[in-house]
């Protein structure tokens, strides 16, 4: 009598349901990426805030008060202190109110919350691998516990004003699980999750866009059949948002500045592709400020991507036949990556926060990779060691590197090694000089800013402050008046110069510049108080 072979769950297909044996290996496992997560990033919760932290969350009126509701779904995430970005992120903006609410501005309540969406971003990681990798649970909690432990992650997770990575993330993620829930239940329940889930994620970050692309290399990496009906919901909410983005919201694309042309950006993306993959082995050298620099082909660096492209776009082509998983991770790492590569104009070549998303599918892959390497009588050992020694080599560079997003001073200090003709790193470093009461050192960091670019308003604005501070009224009132004329949608730079001009008895010149303050912030309240004292002095 012939005796059948044992079969295995093949990848992507539907799981059994779990022995107990298998419910408290699975629970073991949620808990190991938690406590992974939250021993790497401990260090983390007493970091101060930092560069953006100050626009967004502590000098932020809207977050303070549920009347800034309005404001944070149909203004920009920095429209708060008078800032003009390109960003729409209400859901971001709305867990830092939910924060405010709750600690005020006690950091380190604002890091726990970051802390604890990356670990639910890790978990949403392990539940999709269990998905595509029924039966191993080991390749689904490595794929877990490397992208909880990874360094690269601590800009994104270490720097509160990153948080719209993880954010969307588990939005994106949560969305997808649930649309493969759906497509093999055929529950609609799991279908408006998937929805809701996207359209939550948009609304945390735009790159979430990619989200029905990843549905379609879904369908073609397993062969899973393809339902329209259930794909229409996630089609229309795309198209609701980009049509909403270019009428309602188009004035949020208007300060985007063409400087480059696509062919001289074009060596960039090749240059970021390779550092990508370099960070994601060699986690070194980690910082913020990569700059918005023109690479040229003569530079190796552009080469090695090029060839890392055509090694990537080969390995797609011919798994999709052989290995849906890998043909899906490989994929997904390119397509998450797309909207990042500055070929369309954005404000630098690459950052590290933006392979939050796109490692996910390495992720996947070396979970998967080790799990096997465990799994083989042979290479136990090996795979074992080799994957003990990288999750610890990747908690102990995280811990380290959480230590850079600490302290402002230091962080800005660092940060101009690697970048040091970064004008926006200069402003910033003055504003902490300012911060400690070293007035003189500020005015020097601006200096150094303004020469760098001269097109940049916030180091003429945060001059004015510091010539204030000193009593060189004539010096500030001549700051702030190139801050308006470098960028005249700043209302606060109209208001401190109507302030001075007060100050200086020269109340007829003041009003012209509050007026404008006013007209371009009708809420100003500092700014009509100041109007009112120059209509009152005349």
């Amino acid at each position: 009598m012939a005796v059948s072979p044992k079969r295995t769950p093949r990848e992507g297909s539907r799981p059994k349901a779990l022995s107990p044996s298998g419910k408290k290996a699975l629970a073991a496992s949620i808990l190991l990426i938690v406590a992974v997560g939250f021993a790497v990033y401990a260090n983390s919760l007493n970091g101060k805030f930092l560069r953006d932290d100050n626009d967004l969350i502590r000098d932020n009126p809207f977050i303070t008060s549920p009347a800034g509701i309005k404001a944070v779904f149909t203004q920009n995430i920095a429209a708060g202190v008078g800032r003009k970005w390109n960003s729409y992120r209400p859901l971001q903006m709305m867990t830092y109110m939910g924060d405010y609410a709750l600690w005020k501005l006690n950091v380190r309540g604002y890091h726990f919350v970051g802390i604890l969406l990356h670990v639910l971003a890790a978990l949403l990681v392990f539940w999709l691998a269990n998905i595509l990798l029924p039966g191993n649970l080991l390749a689904a909690t490595l794929s877990g516990l490397f992208f909880v432990a990874h360094p690269v992650h601590t800009e994104a997770v270490a720097f509160v004003s990153g948080r719209a990575d993880p954010l969307a993330a588990v939005f994106l993620l949560g969305a997808l699980v649930a649309y493969i829930k759906h497509l093999r239940s055929r529950q609609m329940g799991f279908l408006a999750f998937a929805g809701v889930g996207f359209a939550l994620a948009l609304l945390s970050r735009e790159n979430s866009l990619v989200l029905p692309v990843l549905l379609l290399i879904y369908h073609a990496a397993f062969k899973e059949r393809f339902v329209a009906k259930s794909f229409l919901p996630i089609a229309v909410i795309a198209a609701v948002y980009i049509t909403v983005r270019a009428t309602i919201l188009r004035s949020l694309l208007s300060n985007i500045v063409y400087d480059t042309t696509f062919f001289q950006r074009l060596p960039g993306f090749f240059v970021a592709l390779f550092n990508y993959l370099r960070l994601l082995v060699f986690p070194f050298h980690l910082h913020m400020e990569y700059e918005n620099r023109v690479f040229y082909f003569s530079d190796p660096r552009v080469w090695a991507g090029i060839a890392l492209l055509v090694l990537l776009g080969a390995g797609i082509s011919k798994l999709r036949r052989s290995d849906g998983f890998a043909f899906f991770s490989l994929s997904w790492f390119f397509v998450t990556l797309l909207p990042h590569a500055n070929l369309y104009p954005i404000n630098a070549y690459m950052a590290e926060h933006w392979l939050y998303l796109p490692c996910v599918g390495i992720f996947l892959l070396l979970g998967r990779g080790l799990g096997r390497l465990i799994q083989s009588a042979r290479w136990k050992a090996a795979g074992q060691g080799l994957t003990v020694a990288l999750l610890i080599f990747f908690a102990v560079r995280t811990v380290g590197q959480n230590t850079y997003w600490r302290e402002p001073l230091s962080f800005y200090q660092r940060t101009l090694h690697y970048a040091p003709d970064s004008a926006l790193m200069h402003n910033a470093l003055g504003a902490v000089y300012y911060d400690l009461g070293e007035y003189a050192q500020a005015l020097a960091s601006y200096q150094r800013s303004m020469q760098l670019d001269p097109q940049l308003g916030d180091p003429y604005f945060n001059s004015g402050n510091a010539y204030l501070k000193l009593g060189q009224k004539e010096q500030a009132a001549e700051s702030f008046k190139k801050a308006a004329e470098v960028d005249p949608t700043f209302p606060n730079a109209f208001n401190n110069l109507g302030f001075v001009y007060n100050e200086m008895g020269r109340h007829s010149e003041a009003i012209p510049a509050l007026e404008k303050a006013v007209e371009i912030d009708p809420r100003y309240a500092k700014a009509y108080n100041n109007l009112g004292i120059s209509y009152g002095s005349i």
